[in-house]
């Protein structure tokens, strides 16, 4: 595979331009390594992670929003640093898109990323409340159910939170068939940590 080479010496970036030199990378076809270059070149762009934020929210060009949401969860898998400071950047992507691959690598990140208690207290409630609701809703797949689980254990932080939390995660243990070992298995094992800290 060729592997990215960018001179950013060459390239003029407007740090207010909703155009970015690497957005011609962000193809359908691209595999994971192309992804984990990209992300890698984050270290050095320091536009780059707020152009990726940008790319997500919109749903043209086709899936530009869908690889742009991927290489930012690589990029935080990777480099956690070069994200945690995006936090508004990340609650504007799930403000501005309703595509569900989008929602799940962003949620992704929201699930573990270390929070400031500014940021914390800012995002408790919203993230509390879209867990439960995906929880609640059938159209979400598995794994937006299994985020949504790791959501509301997170952000459950009252005896009131936590009871919603786990009321939430029985109401889809009910609607799951127990030949789904592995998610029945994850719900029961949430439930008893909410539990643990009633």
């Amino acid at each position: 595979m060729q592997h990215l080479v960018i001179n950013f010496a060459m390239i003029k970036v407007n740090p207010m331009s909703t155009v970015h030199p690497l957005y011609s990378e962000l193809v359908t076809a691209m595999g994971k390594e192309t992804v984990v270059e990209l992300a890698d070149l984050a270290k050095s762009d320091p536009t780059w992670v707020p152009a990726l934020i940008e790319a997500s929210k919109h749903d043209k060009p086709k899936n530009r929003n869908r690889k742009a949401a991927w290489v930012l969860h690589h990029v935080f898998l990777r480099n956690p640093a070069l994200i945690e400071s995006e936090v508004s950047g990340l609650l504007a992507i799930l403000d501005h898109s309703d595509d569900a691959s989008v929602y799940r690598e962003i949620l992704k990140i929201i699930a573990d990323i270390n929070l400031t208690p500014k940021h914390f207290e800012l995002i408790q409630a919203p993230m509390l409340d879209l867990g439960v609701g995906m929880l609640h809703d059938e159209a979400w797949s598995k794994g937006i159910h299994y985020i949504a689980m790791r959501l509301v254990m997170r952000f459950a932080t009252s005896t009131a939170d936590k009871s919603l939390a786990i009321e939430a995660i029985q109401a889809l243990l009910s609607r799951t068939s127990k030949d789904q070992k592995p998610m029945c298995n994850a719900a029961l094992k949430i439930i008893s940590k909410i539990q643990k800290i009633l």
